[in-house]
């Protein structure tokens, strides 16, 4: 078996590896490999049969191959050295043709697997370009024996030279028609995977990207419109010096907020599309969530409604500061879309042991039960608020996929009328 695999390992290294030869350089590279081995082969073949005159070409002919193997093999000069041994190796062919019994011997055979090495390595657009000078050189040669036979050397001393010398070369035929077939079909086949693969790929690149886009719109949204009515205000009121001096302040606040927000989201996107692994790391709850907390705020203050936040400062957790940020300000936000005015949102947090449970309630509208088993599914249309705001329809599902990847659970209870909770829960800050 070791010998086994350290033969496959020497045949890799000789073709040369996907990542640094296209298909056509390798299977010209074991071509040239397998040629190299019949020349080989045919050079004391030849002697045995007493005929110095094929043995000659087949000595100079090796160190010609073996130049034109580490040309293109370790020179990557690949066009160079598959026309000089085209061009050779129909020369070679052709020289044997009359030396070796002509259209009686075994050339034909050769010139079959000749052409076919050739056609399985040049591209596509060739192919009637190489077909046709194969099918004018072999019909060229058989006409020119039918005119002058007395050009052909009947060298054959018997029926038993003639078997060896017609059954090896059907032979290697063989096994070298196999070879670069079952060459072609496994590279065919991993080319394929390898397309199936990026397919995917592109197919889930593809889908992050509708969901960041629908992300950023969401989360974006609330600080804009906050932005906006702080204008409206600035410009359609009459404000003495103090009054508008507070909502320069707040607007200054906000501007600054919303910039940082952009900024996380942008940084999280190149994230995720660059399919950058989850990093894991010690996070302060209330150190993630202030500035999130302060957009939300005027966002609630909007439709008269309160948020009641109770977690301590010294709540830690195990998780990615940007994914927890995003789960938790869609649920606010969620709780602020279907909440009536005067509403309450209560957010706090349970010691469990190793974990922290985090709770975000609030008295809205509630989710109908016909909702509530499919409300984290994939394309679940999105709801109207109580002001008729329309959400992107995907934020809850966002929020388990994100939940899921820093090892936490995400859950809800919920009655009509009467209110939803939203759980989630997080493993603590591990002890030191």
């Amino acid at each position: 078996m070791f010998f086994f695999k350290r033969i496959l390992s020497w045949w890799e290294f000789l073709k040369g590896s996907p990542e640094d030869f296209s298909l056509q350089s390798r299977i010209y590279n074991s071509v040239c490999i397998v040629t190299i081995l019949v020349i080989a082969y045919n050079v004391p073949f030849a002697l045995v049969l007493g005929s110095w005159e094929e043995a000659l070409p087949f000595i100079i002919l090796l160190p010609v191959q073996l130049f034109l193997y580490y040309l293109s093999r370790f020179k990557h000069r690949l066009v160079l050295s598959f026309v000089i041994y085209s061009i050779l190796i129909n020369i070679f062919f052709s020289y044997n043709y009359f030396i070796n019994g002509g259209i009686q011997g075994s050339t034909l055979l050769s010139f079959c697997i000749t052409y076919f090495l050739i056609i399985a390595i040049v591209p596509r657009w060739q192919y009637g370009i190489w077909t046709f000078g194969h099918l004018v050189l072999v019909m060229g040669l058989l006409y020119y024996e039918h005119k002058h036979p007395e050009s052909i050397m009947k060298k054959y001393t018997g029926s038993d030279a003639v078997f060896i010398d017609s059954a090896s070369t059907y032979i290697i035929n063989t096994i070298l028609i196999l070879a670069c077939l079952s060459y072609i079909r496994n590279n065919y086949a991993i080319e394929k995977s390898n397309a199936e693969e990026r397919a995917l790929k592109m197919k889930s690149l593809n889908q992050k990207k509708d969901k960041l886009i629908s992300i950023i719109s969401h989360d974006f949204s609330s600080p804009l419109t906050n932005i906006r009515t702080y204008l409206n205000i600035l410009q359609k009121k009459e404000l003495n010096q103090e009054e508008r001096g507070i909502l320069e302040g707040n607007l200054h606040q906000m501007t600054m907020d919303a910039q940082e927000l952009l900024n996380n989201l942008l940084m999280w996107t190149k994230n995720q599309l660059e399919f950058t692994e989850t990093v894991i790391d010690t996070i302060n709850v209330n150190q993630v969530l202030q500035n999130t907390l302060r957009l939300l705020a005027h966002l609630a203050d909007e439709k008269g409604i309160s948020i009641d936040y109770r977690i301590d400062d010294s709540v830690e957790i195990e998780g990615n500061a940007s994914m927890f940020d995003l789960v938790i300000r869609n649920l606010i936000n969620n709780a602020i879309k279907f909440s009536n005015f005067d509403g309450v949102i209560v957010i706090r947090s349970v010691k469990e042991d190793t974990h922290f449970k985090f709770l975000i309630e609030d008295n809205g509208i509630g989710i109908s039960e016909e909702l509530q088993h499919r409300i984290f599914s994939k394309g679940v249309e999105s709801s109207f608020g109580t002001r008729n705001e329309k959400g992107a329809g995907i934020g809850l599902q966002i929020c388990k996929e994100f939940t899921k990847a820093q090892n936490g659970d995400i859950w809800f209870s919920s009655k009509e009328g009467v209110g939803t909770t939203f759980y989630l829960r997080f493993p603590a800050k591990a002890s030191s």
